[in-house]
């Protein structure tokens, strides 16, 4: 508590200039206008450190979707205004808006869920529950923050990690701006741990060049914490929850974006003018079933990330004219899926005794990312591109499910599941605290630890379609974790077991394995039901192929080259990530490439302008965050975080640059 009430005075700093930061050929143009009110219908943003009360008067007279920007001027139909409209409420809204604010600008942000105290859950005191309410995947990860410490060469490795597919300014930006991440983090009060970072993909040319994370004490939710104490508490930006964009509002000629269209409560239509610029940082698509198929490079495919992140800017900068960039890549790995919620858990093991096997029984990876080893060692943020493996023999994803097969020294040591854990190389913190109480196993590692940096699932209240088992929350129904014992579980089918191996594949042959929710109840209180994840497979899957004869082969020959003492020669697992699987019963999970997030969506430029089709900015339109994320093809740990502190201020200040279309 003592660690909470220091941050809360240094967030309480104000008079800072954070703009001697924006630096270089990217995001240095001046603020250009005086500070306009915002009317009506909103309060003007108050200066730091006071409270504004935010009050909504007026109602949009009929839908503006397509105006002339003379028409726009004059209308009546505008229930809101201000200088800059942030659509979305993670860590990339949350600074692009304090950059926007501190660089003089209004601003006004729209936020698709309910705020916290609207759902009857009360501040109890821990970074979950003392925040106003929004936080996307940022409120959910490890808070993990990577980023570049030689502009030049971070450029280099950033562009090859996407074959090109980001343009080298834009990559340029991505370094210059990221290699202040550390000093924007210390100028904001924000604690953290500071580490020099190898990269994940070290044969990218400029991976020696040099990069570094901070993870923010108390991970994603004590990051996100403190940003929106910036926003709320300090500059008493007014943050519209239950408010959801839908359509931006054009100018049919110019192009020009002059506002937002969105839905208040699930029923008000309302027009929001945005008189410099409006910036989207609405998330990915990671909860739109049709979205994923026609992206996707696999399916099923079930995220643990946060759930209302079913695409809505894609779709609103498309309508506008925006093209996509990096729609088929995600920060993926492989999770366990459950179809009594419809976000992923994580695996954790409590020993070494198990491996993966495709549809068939075959090992055909090194699980772990072991840097140094052979090349079918996984970096653990692209696991993902290890399972895009069709079958034309039989027409199916032959490693869609995987299976994560162990034996009862894994069952019987505790839970074989829990909350999404990224496995980003990051060092758990040992001991307890108010924010996530519960102790378990980490990915490879033997030894229970108690960690801050659990995520997703158990992170999320019940409303918010979690368990809510994790982050200290009281005045709502809380969900089923995970079993400390595995046996619920068991019981329930989602664990595949046998006496021996044989009887194990064929069980998991005879199997249905659950791979959509499709005609699953809606959980009570839960907002996001059209998250639900029906991916139209109403009956599952099964895996009829599954062999004894290559589950028993895989097995004999990781139990010889544990024996050996040379590691696994097959994909090279290292000795010490090895144990011997041969204690009855056997036990298999499905899993399912997943992760966080998904990173494609409308194309951005080196100063976080939207652009379409032929990379031309649209008008007063930006982008930050996962929503068209700067990470093409491959993806690195903490890059996400990393990138929505850079992009957010590179965003934030050259919205606030826009010079006014209307007084």
């Amino acid at each position: 508590m003592e660690e909470k009430e220091v941050r809360k005075q240094k967030n309480k700093k104000s008079g800072v200039s954070r703009r001697e930061f924006i630096t270089g050929a990217v995001g240095s143009a001046a603020v250009l206008g005086a500070v306009t009110a915002l009317a009506p219908g909103v309060a003007a943003a108050a200066p730091i450190g006071e409270r504004t009360q935010v009050l909504s008067t007026s109602r949009p007279s009929a839908p503006l979707v397509s105006i002339t920007k003379d028409a726009a001027a004059t209308t009546t139909s505008w229930a809101y205004s201000a200088d800059v409209v942030v659509v979305g409420y993670g860590s990339a809204g949350a600074v692009a808006a304090i950059t926007a604010f501190d660089a003089g600008a209004n601003v006004l942000i729209l936020e698709k869920t309910p705020s916290l105290a609207s759902i009857g859950i009360a501040n109890n005191n821990t970074d979950q529950t003392a925040i106003s309410g929004g936080g996307g995947n940022s409120h959910i990860c490890g808070g993990l923050t990577f980023f570049c410490l030689d502009p030049v060469g971070g450029a280099l490795w950033h562009y090859n990690m996407s074959f090109g597919a980001t343009p080298m300014a834009v990559s340029q930006a991505w370094a210059n701006m990221s290699v202040q991440n550390k000093a924007w983090y210390d100028a904001m009060g924000i604690p953290y741990t500071y580490s020099a970072a190898t990269p994940e993909y070290q044969v990218t040319p400029g991976a020696s060049s040099g990069f570094a994370t901070c993870t923010v004490t108390d991970g994603g939710a004590g990051l996100f914490y403190c940003l929106d104490q910036m926003v709320t508490a300090q500059r008493s930006i007014p943050v519209l929850f239950n408010t959801r964009g839908t359509a931006l509002i054009q100018d049919p000629t110019t192009r020009e974006v002059l506002g937002v269209q969105a839905l208040q409560n699930l029923s008000q239509v309302v027009n929001i003018q945005a008189k410099r610029a409006v910036v989207l940082t609405t998330g990915g698509f990671e909860f739109d079933a049709t979205m994923k198929l026609n992206y996707l490079k696999c399916s099923p495919y079930h995220f643990g990330g946060w759930q209302y992140n079913t695409g809505d800017g894609i779709k609103m900068a498309q309508a506008a004219g925006a093209g996509l960039w990096h729609m088929n890549t995600t920060s993926g790995r492989l999770s366990p899926w459950t179809p009594n919620y419809n976000t992923a858990w994580a695996q954790h093991h409590a020993n070494n005794a198990w491996f993966w096997t495709d549809r068939y029984g075959n090992r055909f990876t090194d699980e772990l990312q072991t840097t140094g080893l052979p090349s079918q060692s996984i970096p653990s943020h692209s696991t993902w591109q290890a399972v895009v493996d069709w079958n034309f023999q039989y027409g199916e994803y032959s490693r869609v499910p995987t299976m994560l097969i162990f034996d009862s020294t894994t069952f019987n040591a505790g839970p074989a599941v829990g909350a999404e854990l990224p496995n980003e190389g990051v060092t758990p913190q040992a001991g307890s605290g108010p924010d996530n109480p519960s102790a378990f196993k980490v990915l490879g590692s033997g030894t229970p630890v108690t960690t801050f940096f659990g995520t997703g699932i158990d992170i999320l209240p019940a409303q918010f379609g979690g368990t809510g088992a994790g982050g200290g929350f009281t005045g709502s129904a809380i969900g089923t974790p995970w079993s400390t014992t595995n046996k619920a579980e068991l019981a329930a089918g989602y664990i595949i077991s046998g006496p021996d191996i044989p009887t194990l594949a064929a069980n998991i042959a005879a199997a249905t394995v659950a791979g959509s929710n499709l005609g699953m109840a809606v959980p009570p209180g839960w907002n996001s039901a059209e998250s639900m994840d029906n991916v139209r497979l109403p009956g599952g899957t099964s895996c009829p192929h599954y062999s004894a004869a290559n589950l028993t082969a895989a097995i004999n020959k990781w139990n010889a080259d544990y024996t050996a003492g040379n590691g696994d020669t097959a994909f090279g697992r290292t000795q010490a990530t090895m144990a011997p699987i041969q204690t009855p019963p056997y036990y298999a999970i499905p899993i399912w490439p997943s992760g966080p997030n998904t990173n494609g969506g409308p194309i951005r430029n080196e100063r976080g302008q939207t652009c379409d089709p032929y990379y031309n900015p649209i008008p007063r339109l930006y982008s930050g965050g996962e929503l068209g994320s700067v990470w093409g093809f491959l993806y690195q740990g903490g890059g996400n975080i990393g990138e929505s502190i850079a992009f957010g201020r590179i965003t934030g200040n050259n919205a606030a640059a826009e010079i006014p279309w209307t007084s």
